[in-house]
């Protein structure tokens, strides 16, 4: 019989802090273990949104207050049950790795959530670490990802490792230079050096260093990571057919974000913002009409999108429907909310469309990362295949000009290509 795990709140010992320690219980042959959560773990999915004010800085791993909790795990709505969701997808991936592993135990499932954090001024260190940990997550296109740009990074160095002061903006412009004259995209520059900052900023949480030499707010003498033009991030027919064919439960913690990653792109890949400002009076006469929040303060004019009420679109949007005459159609804002508030409700929400989104798109074997800006250039390009022009793709997708539409459509894939060729040859 395999492994059982759950979120548990140890109450056995009160922290000096008054809090308890969040822990998972594995349970396994009548015999059970408690191991506790890396606050870094937890806090990693707190940050940059509302749920920032829940983080843990105590000592030692994650703890939280015992009524709290309590009031989270009951939670049906509301911030409460996003903290929920964050809670449950650190117990749905602890289990994923028990189910995965060949012969279970409880002690060899402890090194395996066990993971050495580094404090070492290393570069390469923290990058092997990373990697380890995102290959134990299963995200193995991430981790594939790092570890291309480890290999970039370490072929520039030529030694052992490096503290992270190394990376000066003068040597990131050195590299960038060499791996220009080698014949490299700014695409694929961005795409090695964007795993850097990130592990700089692991180090940065960590105490490792204060160090940081890339761009934040255009300021002088730091380094700014190109961004290349025609990214190939939508996803194409058979993947699009695997998410929508896709299937699980209705309790299951992702099921709300699985079904708002559909209604965005059903809805001409509508964006989070506008997506949770829908009320019932933005449906009428069989179709769903909206402006942009994004432009609507920008433009000369009010333009109004107008996308197919079809019955799809109104089975997911019925599964969560919030009723009210004058209430927002889906359980993420409330009329209630500051205008600070909304943002951080929507930063959040859209955060666990990807988390969500991610995790199912391993599930189904897709490499590609997949985030709420994917829904919106897949429908662009799906638009696009179906023989759409290209001012017809650019009024559902809210653009006021042709350049904007004509970016989301670069970077044709390969079999885009290979058969448009194959049509104008075939005589």
């Amino acid at each position: 019989m395999g492994a059982t795990i759950t979120i548990y709140l140890d109450t056995r010992v009160k922290k000096s802090d008054n809090l308890y320690p969040l822990k998972l219980r594995v349970s396994h042959e009548h015999k059970r273990i408690y191991l506790g959560i890396p606050k870094d773990k937890v806090n990693g999915q707190l940050d940059k949104s509302f749920l920032s004010k829940f983080r843990y800085d105590g000592p030692g791993n994650f703890s939280i207050d015992e009524d709290l909790f309590k009031e989270t795990m009951k939670a049906q709505r509301g911030i409460l049950k996003d903290l929920q969701t964050v809670f449950k997808t650190i117990e749905l991936d602890a289990q994923k790795k028990a189910d995965g592993m060949a012969e279970f135990s409880l002690e060899g499932f402890r090194k395996v959530m066990t993971v050495a954090k580094s404090k070492t001024n290393k570069v390469f260190i923290l990058f092997d670490e990373v990697i380890s940990e995102l290959e134990s997550e299963e995200r193995i296109g991430t981790a594939k990802s790092y570890s291309n740009a480890r290999t970039s990074l370490k072929d520039f160095v030529g030694v052992r490792d490096v503290p992270f002061e190394y990376f000066t903006p003068d040597r990131l412009k050195k590299y960038y230079k060499e791996m220009k004259d080698a014949g490299r995209s700014d695409s694929t520059i961005g795409i090695y050096l964007r795993p850097l900052r990130a592990v700089f900023n692991i180090a940065i949480n960590r105490g490792i260093t204060t160090y940081y030499p890339f761009n934040r707010s255009a300021e002088r003498g730091h380094f700014m990571i190109p961004k290349g033009n025609g990214r190939k991030i939508a996803l194409d027919r058979s993947e699009l057919k695997k998410i929508f064919e896709h299937q699980i439960p209705d309790d299951h913690p992702y099921r709300f974000y699985f079904d708002a990653f559909k209604l965005m792109f059903h809805l001409g890949g509508i964006n989070p913002t506008d997506l949770c400002l829908l009320k019932a009076a933005n449906i009428k006469d069989g179709f769903i009409f909206y402006s942009r929040q994004k432009t609507i303060r920008t433009s000369h004019e009010k333009k109004v999108i107008q996308i197919p009420y079809t019955e799809a679109v109104a089975e997911l949007i019925n599964r969560w429907r919030v009723e009210g005459k004058n209430s927002f159609l889906l359980p993420v804002l409330d009329n209630t909310m500051s205008a600070t508030t909304r943002k951080m409700k929507i930063d959040q929400f859209g955060k666990m469309v990807n988390v969500a989104m991610n995790a199912i798109a391993a599930d189904l074997g897709i490499t590609k990362h997949i985030t709420t800006y994917v829904a919106r250039h897949s429908i662009a390009t799906q638009l696009l295949q179906a023989g759409a022009s290209v001012k017809f793709i650019g009024d559902q997708l809210g653009h006021n000009s042709a350049a904007t539409t004509e970016r989301y459509l670069e970077g044709f894939t390969d079999d885009q290509i290979k058969e448009a060729y194959e049509k104008v040859t075939s005589f």
